[in-house]
């Protein structure tokens, strides 16, 4: 799911719509009224708008990482805001490391030595012969 970095009810819809597939009714259902208000798009349950407008200023200010980071979190129940708002909060982008090895320092003996030993496996496998070396 694509999510712009404003939160807007269309994103809270997204959100809701993502938390009824994972829990079904048992999500809506923890703020459907039964009284419905007419709004911009039909006539919707007042419970479900008003919630919709309290998550709204509840998760602004967080990034879509971290939006899709509490939509991943594992929950026992559905969640309140402040049960997905903490999820949301809880992530932490993965750090990179970049850790500069030493080139390795191979002596003319250890060299020489592992020439011997390729040389052994191609005339044991015969590459040699085979390859015209």
């Amino acid at each position: 799911m694509q999510l712009p970095h404003e939160i807007t009810p269309k994103v809270i819809r997204a959100i809701f719509t993502q938390l009824h597939g994972r829990f079904g009714n048992q999500f809506l259902d923890k703020f459907r009224t039964g009284k419905t208000i007419e709004t911009d798009g039909g006539p919707r349950d007042a419970g479900i708008e008003f919630a919709i407008k309290t998550w709204t200023t509840g998760l602004t200010g967080l990034s879509p990482e971290q939006i899709r980071h509490g939509l991943l979190g594992l929950y026992e129940w559905p969640p309140s805001l402040d049960e997905f708002k903490s999820m949301c909060l809880s992530y932490r982008p993965l750090t990179e490391f970049s850790v500069k090895l030493p080139p390795p320092v191979r002596t003319d003996e250890q060299i020489q030595h592992n020439r011997a030993l390729y040389q052994q496996t191609r005339e044991a496998l015969g590459w040699g012969r085979k390859l015209g070396a």
